[in-house]
């Protein structure tokens, strides 16, 4: 069954690790995300923090 942006299959929940790059901390994003929305290397997403980190696509505005 394909997947399109319309279409919601719910959460997506994946455990992650964070590494140390230097003096920069880094988290992977999971690839079902990444496919879903089409994200390409290099682009840029807005990261939305508080007690919850959120990773919004820039692509659905």
């Amino acid at each position: 069954m394909k997947t399109s942006k319309t279409q919601s299959t719910g959460p997506i929940a994946k455990v992650r690790k964070i590494v140390k790059h230097g003096h920069s901390f880094y988290i992977s994003i999971p690839l079902p995300f990444v496919r879903l929305h089409n994200l390409q290397k290099g682009e840029k997403v807005p990261v939305i923090c508080d007690h919850i980190l959120k990773v919004v696509s820039m692509k659905e505005a």
